[in-house]
């Protein structure tokens, strides 16, 4: 199924950026990072334990359909966010539940249209859930938050809650994020009534009619992080480039408490703004590299995770015993701590595997960049 124009998942940014869209048709989606494919097969392996309770289910050190090796952290993860929808589902014997299915939205607009990660309605109780997982360390929360907000305006055509149902309609928002800290949990909800969802759906709509007229208009802010165009939006470089002047212009060394707070703030959103840009151009260029095209003063470097065995948990240490040596753990040690427990570094080797995890951009001649545009 192709793409919508529109979709949910870029909600945060065409809803703030009218001209989004018009920016984004020039550039093409970028190479799929190593974190989005694991976040991809822990999807997979979230909805196969959802959908089929478990039957089918892959083992650890097995592979997702796009080839990731699915290690402990990627079934801890999918059973994380797996346990909190049939949490739910089953204690809801009247409940529709639907794990990864199309959903159109046409009362923001034609061209939106989207996948929830999973949804569930219960018409006894008139209340609809809808999850979102994210497997990234990067906060994303769930108050306001516009690709949820987009797919509760296509649910509710879906279900047929209409605009008396809405009145008494519960909607919870749920996020899963495992692998992030926040002081609300792995698990975070915000819920509202249905009616109170309209001023959200005609502020998409506004914005998604907004983005296909002779108006739009770029509008740089947080929501550039993520956005494909980021790096030739002349909206989005202004803005970084400009904090980078600010930044550079003296200041006064002493600044009242108000004062002070202003300079901080303004640093704040710099930062921000200059880390988007950052992220912007790192996966251009690592994707022009991935095509073959040399950047002059960089190169790409393989990066990895964490040494770990190759081996079950019970063959390690069966070879920790015929070595005399005590490997038990409540999780399998790493090779390095079987190394420091005085295992033969040789046979730790064979047995292991370092995974790599990406590739990293490495500066190698700054000066020769300098050489090549000034």
């Amino acid at each position: 199924m192709s793409h919508a124009l529109l979709p949910p998942s870029s909600a945060g940014m065409w809803v703030k950026c009218t001209g989004w869209l018009a920016m984004n048709a020039y550039y093409p989606d970028e190479e799929d990072s190593e974190e989005s494919r694991i976040g991809t097969a822990v999807h997979e392996l979230a909805a196969t334990r959802i959908s089929n309770k478990g039957i089918g289910l892959p083992c650890v050190g097995g592979y997702a359909s796009n080839g990731v090796l699915l290690d402990d952290e990627a079934f801890e993860c999918a059973e994380a966010y797996a346990q909190d929808v049939l949490s739910i589902a089953n204690t809801r014997p009247h409940c529709v539940l639907s794990v990864e299915q199309h959903v159109k939205i046409p009362r923001v607009h034609n061209e939106n249209s989207g996948t929830p990660d999973a949804d569930l309605y219960d018409p006894v109780a008139n209340e609809l859930f809808i999850w979102d997982y994210k497997h990234g360390r990067e906060i994303v929360e769930v108050y306001e938050n516009w690709q949820l907000l987009d797919y509760a305006s296509g649910l509710l055509d879906k279900y047929g809650i209409d605009g008396n149902a809405d009145q008494q309609c519960i909607i919870h928002f749920r996020i899963v994020q495992p692998r992030a800290f926040h002081r609300d949990g792995e698990i975070r909800e915000w819920k509202i009534l249905g009616f109170e969802l309209r001023n959200y759906t005609m502020a998409l709509t506004n914005a998604a009619n907004a983005n296909f007229s002779d108006k739009a208009e770029c509008k740089s802010g947080p929501h550039c992080k993520y956005c494909k165009a980021r790096t030739g939006c002349e909206a989005a470089i202004s803005a970084g480039m400009g904090i980078v002047e600010m930044l550079s212009q003296p200041t006064p060394l002493e600044l009242s408490a108000e004062a002070m707070g202003l300079q901080y703030s303004i640093i704040q959103r710099g930062i921000a703004q200059l880390k988007s840009l950052e992220a912007g151009f790192e996966a251009q260029l690592t994707s022009r590299m991935f095509r073959g095209e040399a950047i002059p003063g960089w190169v790409m470097r393989d990066s990895f995770g964490r040494e770990k065995f190759t081996l079950p948990y019970q063959e390690i240490v069966a070879l920790g015993e015929m070595m005399g040596l005590d490997l038990r753990s409540e999780t399998t040690v790493t090779p390095k701590q079987a190394i420091k427990l005085g295992m033969d570094e040789e046979l730790v080797r064979s047995y292991s595997v370092t995974p790599k995890s990406g590739v990293t951009l490495k500066q190698v001649d700054p000066s020769r960049a300098k050489r090549t545009f000034l």
